[in-house]
């Protein structure tokens, strides 16, 4: 047994030592970064949206390729800005909610079609609105 952890701890620091990191293209129009968008892949595509700057709340929606290292601004998040949300994706569709407006803890739920980049509102949670939740 433990020539079997001797090899993957053998791996595991082999691996680790032959990664290397490389810069690519930065979200466009975020000198100083974004905080707590919600984010989610779908079809070899990374999506973020929302989240806040030092401009306050967003509702911009984002688009990445990692082939050619390529964001593409879409149409905005119609659930409004906000910020401490969530996304995730489930059979083929990407889904953001909940989070935190300039007035409320929001508890909608909205539905990102890729095919058509178009969002679809969901019924909403039937519980107090929260920021930062997790599945």
């Amino acid at each position: 047994m433990l020539k079997y952890y001797t090899l993957f701890f053998l791996v595991t620091i082999s691996s680790s030592y032959a990664q290397s990191w490389s810069k690519l293209n930065d979200l466009p129009n975020s000198i100083l970064g974004r905080d707590h968008p919600f984010t989610f892949a779908l079809n070899g595509h990374g999506f973020m949206g929302a989240g806040s700057t030092i401009d306050g709340l967003k509702s911009d929606f984002y688009k990445y390729d990692p082939l050619t290292d390529q964001w593409t601004e879409l149409d905005s998040f119609p659930g409004g800005p906000r910020g401490y949300s969530y996304g995730f994706n489930y059979k083929g569709y990407g889904y953001a909610g909940f989070g935190i407006s300039t007035t409320a803890y929001l508890k909608d739920l909205w539905r990102f079609d890729p095919s058509t980049e178009t969002w679809m509102e969901l019924a909403s949670c039937p519980c107090e609105g929260r920021g930062h939740p997790a599945f």
